[in-house]
């Protein structure tokens, strides 16, 4: 039967979401479909509409959590850095490595993070001493809170945990993200506790107007400089060959991409989640402590802006006997 011999009959039916109440004249019933459609692409478009808007109004004024699972930033280094690590230093001496370490060292002593108009472009660096105290003590991520997060049989040292900590803060607070970077020391190195040997270790760095980069990490008491604190971790390293990468502050482990919501443990619950929901507890405390009640001020762009012409430089050192006298005779005049 057509659909007008049904409209002759009058019944009601549905398509497509849309309900065509058939009339029993079909020159009315396709006027009725007419105006119906026109009516729902109207709507539509209008729920489009005010969806861009508030977008708009909204850009720059929250926590935007999507922005922690972008992809793209990952094509400069593989997600896996042992194997990178270990396919670097494999045929290489001691002294080979430290020249790729030295590499990076300079690259990023030679870096000032290119400015965003609507985040701050740098930390004061005594709000850097602050944020790492709070890490330090933390509920969740603290070093003695972490232990309610361990497996039976296993011993996670959760600095990936708290580096991620300190990179959510600092969004919150204001930094924009291009001033916000992950470090990485990957290869053997001894730790504090007997008989333990890390693979890896990660912290997280932030541009400071005074210090340049500098390395919050939770292991040591106060800020450091990358070159104070790479010596320290070469120090710890059992076979000298320890590699420090420099990666977007997104990367979640050491052979993990960008944050994933499932490797947080966001989509599980806490019994299929690894981390017991290390991280659900944490965005949450995240999201629900206000800066003000953590002593911390919201950052203003204009008042962090770097002045390239006074950007911090760190100390020269004299690379050979002839620099050296030069700097002597420098030095006495």
């Amino acid at each position: 039967m057509s659909i007008f011999g049904a409209a002759n009959e009058g019944i009601t039916s549905k398509t497509s979401g849309i309900v065509f109440e058939l009339q029993k004249h079909p020159g009315d019933f396709m006027w009725y479909v007419s105006c119906n459609m026109r009516f729902k692409a109207f709507k539509g478009l209008f729920s489009l509409f005010l969806a861009a808007f508030l977008g708009l109004v909204s850009n720059g004024h929250a926590f935007r959590c999507e922005n922690l699972f972008e992809s793209e930033v990952y094509s400069e280094k593989p997600w896996d850095l042992y194997s990178l690590q270990f396919n670097e230093t494999q045929n290489l001496t001691t002294d080979q490595v430290s020249i790729l370490n030295k590499k990076t060292l300079d690259d990023v002593n030679g870096t000032i993070p290119p400015a965003n108009s609507h985040r701050a472009q740098s930390l004061p660096m005594d709000l850097a001493y602050d944020i790492l105290d709070l890490a330090i003590n933390h509920p969740v991520v603290g070093r003695q809170a972490s232990e309610n997060y361990q497996q039976p049989n296993a011993v996670l040292g959760f600095c990936f945990g708290r580096a991620t900590y300190l990179h959510f803060l600092l969004l919150k607070m204001g930094v924009q993200k291009e001033s916000i970077r992950k470090v990485w020391s990957v290869g053997p190195a001894t730790t504090n506790m007997p008989n333990v040997i890390w693979g890896f270790h990660v912290a997280l760095m932030v541009y400071t107007k005074e210090k340049g980069w500098v390395v919050l990490d939770t292991n040591e008491s106060k800020p450091q400089t990358y070159e104070a604190w790479s010596k320290t971790q070469q120090q710890r390293s059992t076979d000298g060959k320890i590699r420090f990468y420099i990666t977007e502050p997104q990367k979640f482990g050491i052979n993990f991409g960008p944050y994933r919501r499932i490797d947080l443990g966001l989509t599980l619950p806490v019994e299929q989640d690894w981390y017991r929901h290390y991280f659900v507890d944490m965005l949450r405390k995240v999201r629900t402590e206000k800066l003000e009640q953590m002593g911390l001020p919201k950052l203003i762009a204009a008042e962090t802006t770097v002045d390239l012409n006074k950007a911090y430089e760190p100390p020269r050192k004299p690379e050979n006997f002839i620099e050296k006298l030069l700097d002597m005779f420098w030095v006495l005049n």
